[in-house]
């Protein structure tokens, strides 16, 4: 999850990783320390389209080092914290994604059936595999909204809007029925998700020579350091959170009180 685009000036990567860091935030704080109130775990819904559209729309499929450790650290914390292990962390999903992700796009795109297959596929495989992974199958669809963004001047079998809206259906009624939303919340997800969807369905890789210059350092650099050290931020702000559930919720955190799911 770090910058694609590594430059003084700020980007529009720099943007949409700021806005997804953020919201997640808020959906963690709402999982460790709210629970009660909805209203996080709502909003948190936001920022999941982003980090999986940014996995397909990147060209690369880098498996560093840095997101093994990630995903090793998270598990490590979260049998400490006497969470379950399973579902893994949305770091092994990213991985999973990343290996597969390509291989899966060579077979949608040789027909509209092949595509259309692989979708309903991965759309009946959200649920049971929602168990393994965080977002399981969705982490795919949403990839695959990524890939064919990027390459909308190659797609020429698939209608790149009907396929966002299919994808944005499927987030709606699997998220509503994962959490068990009622339709204050759906509502809410909803709002959020649509503006999300529309940020990535027009997202392109953009520089901002001008807005950098006109911005005092210190905005430039906050707005960098949240798009550009995400992977961090994310292992980071988990473990002070569990740290934090372990020494004020103990009945909710016991450690090493874990079980498999």
């Amino acid at each position: 999850m770090n910058a694609s685009v590594l430059t003084r000036n700020l980007t529009s990567y720099d943007f949409l990783k700021m806005a997804a860091v953020l919201l997640m935030i808020v959906d963690h704080i709402g999982f460790y320390f709210f629970p009660e109130v909805e209203e996080f775990r709502a909003i948190g819904r936001w920022c999941v389209p982003i980090w999986f559209f940014l996995i397909g729309y990147a060209n690369s499929r880098d498996l560093g080092g840095p997101l093994w450790i990630a995903a090793g650290v998270l598990i490590v914390g979260d049998v400490i914290a006497g969470m379950t292990l399973f579902p893994l962390s949305i770091i092994a999903t990213i991985i999973v994604v990343r290996v597969l992700l390509n291989i899966l796009m060579d077979f949608a795109m040789e027909s509209r059936q092949n595509f259309w297959t692989l979708c309903v596929i991965l759309m009946f495989l959200i649920l049971p595999s929602i168990f393994i992974f965080e977002y399981g199958a969705e982490g795919f669809l949403l990839a695959m909204m990524g890939y064919l963004l990027r390459r909308q001047d190659q797609v020429s079998d698939v209608r790149l809007d009907l396929f966002v809206l299919f994808v944005f259906l499927i987030f709606i009624c699997a998220e509503t029925v994962i959490f068990g939303f009622n339709q204050d919340m759906v509502i809410l997800m909803s709002a959020g998700t649509v503006v999300s969807f529309v940020s990535i369905y027009y997202f392109r890789a953009m520089e901002f020579e001008t807005l950098t210059r006109m911005l005092p350092v210190y905005v430039t650099k906050f707005i960098q350091f949240f798009g550009r050290h995400t992977l961090l931020i994310y292992v980071g702000h988990l473990l002070a959170f569990k740290a934090l559930g372990i020494a004020l919720y103990p009945d909710r955190f016991p450690v090493f009180g874990w079980t498999f799911f």
